[in-house]
């Protein structure tokens, strides 16, 4: 704001700005500001189908944005939630556990040492048939 100001053209040509109306005779009355006057009475003068002027409408835009910003973030938190959620239970499904790979570790250890067992008797029951054959 602090750079803010007239511009130079109309500082050197006033009569440029348009802030009064030509009168019958086709020039600009000294000191008719009734331009400016109208124009500045836009700022409380009801427009649109509201009936808001323009600083009220200012307002609810301004509002609406916040609101919409608001919301927006409010479901990025949501959806980062939900994400993190469902990676969890991902994982919990394909994750390892490991008492459960070690129990069965142990029954699989078992069970290949019973099969063996089975095996190395009746590789000795066979033996003794063909001996008691002989």
């Amino acid at each position: 704001a602090y750079t803010l100001g007239v511009n130079a053209w109309v500082l050197n040509a006033p009569d440029l700005v348009a802030a009064g109306q030509i009168d019958a005779t086709g020039a600009h009355a000294v000191g008719d500001n009734r331009n400016a006057l109208a124009l500045a009475d836009l700022e409380d003068a009801p427009v649109g189908p509201d009936s808001l002027t323009l600083g009220e409408t200012y307002e609810r835009l301004v509002m609406s944005l916040g609101l919409e910003a608001q919301e927006a973030g409010n479901q990025e938190t949501f959806y980062q939630g939900l994400v993190e959620q469902l990676t969890q239970m991902r994982d919990a499904v394909s994750g390892v556990s490991l008492d459960e790979e070690m129990t069965n570790l142990v029954k699989f250890q078992r069970a290949y040492q019973a099969a063996a067992r089975l095996v190395t008797v009746a590789d000795e029951l066979y033996q003794t048939l063909l001996s008691l054959k002989r």
